[in-house]
């Protein structure tokens, strides 16, 4: 059942805000590229892209699979979000910084210092943010957590 095997050569990947699905088919000199600027709750992207790999090879033995794993997964997800918000409100012992916001704010670099994150005070210098590799764009508000710890939200609509 199905189409033959045939060599594919894949690469994917994820990071906050984007995903990707990269397939390279020699042997019929295809090539499947699925681009996304946002992230799914489950492995949407690649699951697309499986699909058109499976309809350009005229496979359409499992593609009724697709749409009940997606459904599922995506379920599954959306609680497992649920779980740890509640985890996390549970956890959280502290509804201010315990120390000055000034104590917080700087910038952070990784070991190799190829990457760093900077601790802001927001604009009316009520809380901090962080911000990754100083974008504008990835500027999250930080809410205190436990004594100097603290954490943020995101909807998925966000990334």
């Amino acid at each position: 059942m199905g189409a033959p095997s045939q060599l594919a050569l894949y690469h994917g990947g994820v990071i906050p805000g984007f995903e990707a699905y990269n397939v390279l088919l020699p042997e019929s000199n295809s090539a499947v590229v699925v681009l996304t600027n946002s992230q799914s709750l489950n492995g949407g992207v690649r699951w697309i892209g499986e699909l058109l790999v499976e309809t350009l090879l005229d496979n359409f033995h499992n593609t009724p699979d697709y749409l009940e794993v997606a459904k599922t997964s995506t379920d599954a997800a959306l609680e497992r979000v649920k779980l740890v918000k509640k985890a996390l409100t549970a956890g959280r012992t502290v509804d201010i910084a315990t120390r000055p916001l000034d104590a917080y704010a700087g910038t952070y670099f990784n070991a190799v210092e190829n990457f760093f994150i900077q601790i802001i005070h927001s604009k009316d210098r009520s809380h901090v943010q962080i911000s990754y590799m100083g974008c504008q764009d990835d500027t999250l508000s930080l809410l205190p957590y436990q004594q100097d710890s603290f954490y943020w939200t995101l909807t998925h609509d966000k990334y």
